[in-house]
């Protein structure tokens, strides 16, 4: 059971199941890093880890995805590109959608051609985005498959979102990544969500409330 709550634990024990395995009593076991916590529900069985540092390979047919859309976009390999994305499942979890058109209008104004990120939650974002920029970025999405977008962020220089699903898929495929906390919740924070990786960045703002 990967859920903490206390109904996850119920309908576990109305499953009748042999073997029932989920976090320990301890009510501060579930604020680690996420991965460990996980790890910790399997450990009684023996399981031990070989890397906590995750990797995701990517399929021929993604890869010449990405090579098509660079192409048809005039973007160069190993230029300096940039991904952005401005979504995350929830509101609190996003910086404010105008620093991101500031951000994204002063690395295009230095020469850093930039791709917006976007999938169906996004597309306001995305809008009011364009509406407030200069020098429009490439916007990719929504329609695009997961390995699509991994494929493409891949070729990116650095990848930089709020706290969510791209910012980890970004971490996985080896490219820097900069990801935004604003919550101080600690099953929000960077202590338990930050992607894992070599040269990632974590930016937060601590506030006395």
């Amino acid at each position: 059971i990967f859920s903490p709550y206390i109904f996850s634990a119920f309908i576990g024990w109305f499953s009748g199941a042999s073997m029932i395995l989920g976090f320990p009593r301890n009510r501060d076991s579930h604020l680690k890093r996420e991965d460990e916590a996980v790890l910790d529900i399997i450990r009684p069985l023996g399981v031990r880890s070989i890397g906590m540092k995750p990797h995701l390979d990517l399929s021929g047919i993604d890869r010449e995805y990405a090579d098509r859309f660079f192409k048809a976009n005039g973007l160069i390999e190993g230029g300096i590109i940039v991904g952005v994305h401005p979504g995350a499942s929830k509101e609190y979890r996003r910086w404010d959608k105008k620093d991101f058109a500031l951000l994204i209008d002063r690395l295009q104004r230095e020469g850093v051609k930039v791709i917006l990120f976007c999938g169906k939650m996004d597309l306001s974002i995305k809008d009011f985005i364009l509406g407030h920029v200069k020098y429009p970025p490439i916007v990719c999405g929504p329609g695009i498959t997961l390995g699509q977008m991994a494929a493409l962020i891949a070729k990116c220089r650095v990848f930089l979102g709020n706290s969510s699903g791209p910012a980890h898929i970004s971490a996985a495929v080896g490219t820097r990544t900069v990801t935004i906390f604003g919550n101080i919740h600690p099953l929000d924070s960077e202590l338990k969500w930050a992607p894992q990786g070599d040269g990632n960045v974590v930016v937060r703002k601590r506030m006395d409330c």
